[in-house]
């Protein structure tokens, strides 16, 4: 989930309003120059970033040299966690992953068995290229997997 961290304006006794700046990065922006909020401009991929720093300036007068007026400065680390979330379903192993747009993709190329027609397989069916496996797509995450035949061949 993406939201607006919000910090609070702080103004000089004589009501002068504050000029902020950072240093931008392809995820995080101020809304403006005079109002700390910072914004999410881009999609955050946990798997890629986890942490994000920002450091932010304040001044209490927008150009020192023309006003003549004494300034003061002050200046902020802000650090980001970005917390991961259960967004992408299980991916059958092995397979490639691939990228298409901002979504990661796992493309598997199936699995194959041989059975004879006239004797009875015990125990479990033997599948190439292995058993059949999936693991959680999110990375560091083993959310519980289950396994269910949704269609197949029918009336055997």
């Amino acid at each position: 989930r993406f939201g607006q961290i919000i910090a609070q304006e702080v103004r000089r006794l004589n009501r002068h309003v504050c000029h902020y700046w950072c240093h931008q990065n392809r995820y995080l922006r101020l809304e403006n120059a005079n109002t700390p909020n910072i914004l999410v401009q881009n999609i955050i991929d946990y798997d890629s970033v986890q942490k994000i720093s920002l450091v932010l300036h304040v001044q209490d007068t927008y150009n020192v040299s023309e006003s003549g007026e004494p300034s003061f400065t002050a200046v902020v680390t802000i650090t980001v966690n970005v917390k991961d979330i259960d967004n992408r379903p299980p991916w059958f192993q092995p397979c490639v992953r691939t990228n298409l747009g901002t979504a990661k993709l796992c493309v598997s190329s199936g699995y194959r068995a041989k059975v004879n027609l006239t004797e009875k397989e015990d125990g479990a069916l033997s599948l190439e290229p292995g058993p059949l496996y999936a693991k959680d797509g999110d990375r560091n995450r083993s959310e519980l997997i289950s396994y269910r035949i949704l269609r197949g061949t029918t009336g055997l």
